[in-house]
């Protein structure tokens, strides 16, 4: 059984957000903070067990040039459908109608208690005494990646691909270099960065 990728690319105001690095308030006296969209749902773009690789170091292959892992950015700040799919919603009454979307809050302690899975609890309000979601178990690497980090991991795997034909062009045919669907996400990047946004993708992957 191989592995997956869940790609998810957002995008959020440029301006807005370096008021939130600096920590601006709004007209309410709150902290200003960002709100990321999602571009689309989830990207698979296929599997690439040598981008993979290099874009979460230890995935499939351990690159020394790899990317160490970051974890999800913070919960809160995630997309709509990020945060939807990374996530299951904590409910004793609707996890058996939803399976898959929900989970009981026992199960929820439980993954997040193991050491087999890397399962985190979150909550709505820092002052609730349960939490509201957990992270599905069958989720691992996560990270995420600025425009710039992910243009260079691109650039990374294609330098790699050529050093591999030149040293062995039979069993490394030049076709590898290429990566259409990889350099499409990188153009939509770019294409909203032109617009005056800040752009991420956040990742993780299925085994």
């Amino acid at each position: 059984m191989g592995a997956d990728i869940h790609m998810y690319l957002e995008y959020t105001d440029k301006e807005t957000l370096e008021k939130e690095r600096n920590g601006d308030l709004n007209g309410r006296s709150e902290p200003v903070k960002a709100y990321w969209r999602n571009f689309g749902g989830r990207i698979n773009p296929g599997r690439n067990y040598w981008l993979f690789g290099i874009l979460s170091k230890g995935v499939r292959v351990n690159f020394e040039n790899g990317f160490e892992p970051k974890g999800i950015p913070d919960f809160h700040s995630l997309g709509y459908n990020t945060s939807g799919d990374y996530s299951l919603y904590i409910s004793d009454s609707y996890a058996n109608d939803n399976e898959g979307r929900c989970c009981t809050l026992e199960k929820a302690i439980k993954w997040a208690s193991s050491e087999y899975y890397s399962s985190e609890l979150y909550y709505r309000n820092p002052t609730d005494d349960k939490p509201t979601w957990v992270s599905n178990p069958d989720w691992h690497s996560a990270s995420w990646v600025t425009r710039e980090e992910y243009e260079k991991a691109i650039h990374i795997y294609k330098d790699m691909c050529r050093k591999e034909h030149y040293e062995d062009p039979v069993n490394n045919p030049t076709e590898d270099v290429l990566v259409p669907e990889y350099d499409a996400l990188l153009a939509a990047m770019k294409s909203l960065e032109n617009d005056g946004y800040v752009c991420r993708i956040v990742f993780w992957f299925d085994n």
